[in-house]
């Protein structure tokens, strides 16, 4: 898909490319393993989402930018209610302005957590709550 990104914050990737060195090309920490579980597995919503700015969201024929979902890629998203073309406004309380953001976001939280979610679908907010997964490694 052409103009999909993903941002994390380079804190982030510093630890996981260090913690990757060091133990052979596994992942075996969180970079906040009071919030993580054992595994070292990092949290998800279980969807792929896309940033778009406020021209790029015109372009596509939508009234403003923001974090949008892609694709639903969990039962957990799903059964949710969770849906490809939703924007995420808010992530646990917190108002979500970018997809580094968000990646923030989860790494306050492990797989397991409940989180409420509040989603902007055709002009009307949309609250869900939901059960996060485990970030999927490729």
């Amino acid at each position: 898909m052409e103009g999909l990104g993903f941002a994390i914050p380079i804190n982030t990737a510093a630890e996981i490319t260090k913690n990757l060195i060091e133990n052979d090309g596994k992942n075996t920490q969180n970079n906040n393993s009071d919030n993580n579980d054992q595994t070292g597995q990092r949290a998800a919503i279980g969807v792929m989402i896309k940033e778009l700015t406020d021209s790029q969201a015109a372009q596509e024929g939508k009234s403003y930018g923001g974090v949008y979902i892609v694709q639903v890629t969990s039962d957990e998203a799903a059964a949710a209610g969770i849906q490809p073309g939703d924007m995420i406004y808010s992530f646990d309380g917190t108002k979500v302005t970018s997809s580094a953001m968000l990646s923030g976001l989860l790494d306050n939280h492990s797989p397991g957590d409940k989180v409420d979610i509040v989603l902007l679908r055709d002009g009307e907010q949309v609250e869900v709550t939901t059960t996060l997964t485990y970030m999927q490694s490729n």
